[in-house]
């Protein structure tokens, strides 16, 4: 089979999405020829790539078996290759925001939605990738057929090589004893970063110690705010330079090592307006690492993390509830191993 695969992410270290279609992209190797198409243009010009993907597509898609969509952003290449090659069959991946988007309001979104889901309609098969996704895609009234495939990882994440002196020589500083306690991702206000350092962090014990790494853009995804800077001025405010730190645009070398060296993995995601969690890939790479994961029962993290295998999910935005489950399982390594050895 001859897989046409279209991804407008540049870097499988921008974000779940972008890891996601990397990975894929070399995992569909297996099912036969894949044909990669990626934007190599940046976020900016993406109209750019919209074209080149649409003229490169015209004059090969004919000699291909299937295209697929790395994100409903990318739906509306579907319908133009489609008016050209009727006979295509097309498939696009859908991840939660890339459709809630069109949900918000403003002009931008309005255009966004009346390209996009009529382009949707045009594929013959929709991926959800949890089913807080497919819900979404429910609500639109996309009357596609739909899947739900939860994302995987590669596995190779997890290396029992790698000791605390490479996270003190990585952090450039002496942690001794103290327990780790990590998020990755962006720093956007659905992630909990701000959250969790006002509502959460100060509760905890002395011994713990903050790791955040996460890329960092003037722009989050799909127009969220990034609080980078927010985080910073936290930490400022409360003196907490010896407590947390934040990282940024991490390479998959650091964050192994992070991985490996984490007592607790969270995703203290809040509810935003407009936003979703469509996953939460990360929460994967961290459990392969046998790290306990700490979540919040919100979207499509339910998919990601299971208290039957390791991972405990805790309700959304209950600083209480959060600030007890973190010190319970700081407080017991047993547990802390057991719970790492499930996931």
């Amino acid at each position: 089979m001859r897989i046409f695969f279209v991804s407008r992410g540049r870097h499988p270290t921008d974000g779940g999405i972008e890891r996601q279609n990397f990975e894929l992209s070399h995992a569909l190797v297996e099912s036969g020829e894949v044909i990669r198409i990626r934007n190599f243009f940046g976020r900016l010009l993406l109209p750019i790539f919209f074209i080149y993907s649409f003229f490169f597509l015209l004059c090969r898609m004919k000699r291909g078996d299937v295209l697929l969509l790395g994100d409903a952003v990318l739906a509306p290449l579907a319908a133009a290759v489609r008016f050209f090659h009727p006979a295509s069959r097309a498939v696009c991946i859908v991840h939660g925001l890339d459709v809630l988007f069109a949900k918000r309001r403003g002009m931008v979104p309005r255009v966004y939605r009346t390209v996009m889901l009529p382009s949707l309609k045009r594929c013959h098969l929709l991926i959800a990738v949890s089913h807080a996704t497919n819900d979404i895609i429910r609500e639109m009234k996309v009357s596609v057929p739909t899947e739900i495939i939860p994302n995987g990882i590669n596995d190779a994440w997890h290396d029992p090589s790698i000791s605390r002196r490479d996270l003190e020589q990585l952090l450039g500083r002496q942690l001794g004893d103290r327990k780790i306690i990590l998020k990755t991702g962006r720093y956007v206000a659905r992630k909990g970063s701000v959250w969790f350092l006002e509502h959460v962090a100060p509760s905890l014990p002395d011994d713990a110690f903050i790791v955040f790494a996460g890329a960092h853009r003037v722009m989050g995804g799909t127009g969220d705010a990034d609080e980078y800077e927010a985080c910073k001025h936290v930490i400022t405010e409360k003196h907490w330079g010896d407590k947390v730190v934040l990282l940024t645009n991490v390479s998959d070398e650091a964050l192994r090592v992070l991985y490996n060296t984490a007592d607790i993995y969270i995703m203290p995601n809040i509810s935003v307006p407009g936003t979703i969690e469509g996953f939460g890939i990360t929460a994967l790479e961290a459990a392969s690492c046998g790290v306990p994961v700490v979540a919040s029962r919100l979207e499509g993290i339910t998919d990601a993390v299971s208290e039957s295998g390791g991972g405990t999910l805790v309700p959304a935005g209950d600083s209480e509830a959060w600030s007890n489950t973190l010190r319970a399982l700081l407080a017991d390594g047993d547990r802390r191993k057991r719970l790492g050895s499930e996931a």
